[in-house]
């Protein structure tokens, strides 16, 4: 049996509710492309602060280029799930 799907109205077969799979693809294409944006911005931010903040020694430097990767990784991860959600 057919349905509209809520978000863009086209009658596909599935559940009463859901969102068609072209709609999935859109939103998952926007979703990766504003977290991408938001990690990079947030993280460059945070290379910056890192930067002028931390001491010269090189130990800590190794620290501190590793969380920036740990940082730009969960922000982009976790923005793409907050806008997945919020999107739909």
């Amino acid at each position: 049996m057919e349905h509209e799907c809520p978000r863009c109205g086209r009658e596909v077969e599935l559940p009463i509710g859901d969102i068609c799979s072209h709609c999935k693809r859109e939103i998952e294409a926007r979703a990766r492309r504003i977290g991408r944006i938001v990690a990079l911005t947030t993280t460059i931010a945070l290379a910056v602060y890192i930067y002028v903040r931390m001491p010269q020694d090189p130990t800590a430097r190794m620290v501190g280029g590793a969380s920036i990767l740990a940082w730009y990784i969960l922000t982009g991860l976790v923005t793409r799930r907050i806008l997945r959600e919020a999107l739909k």
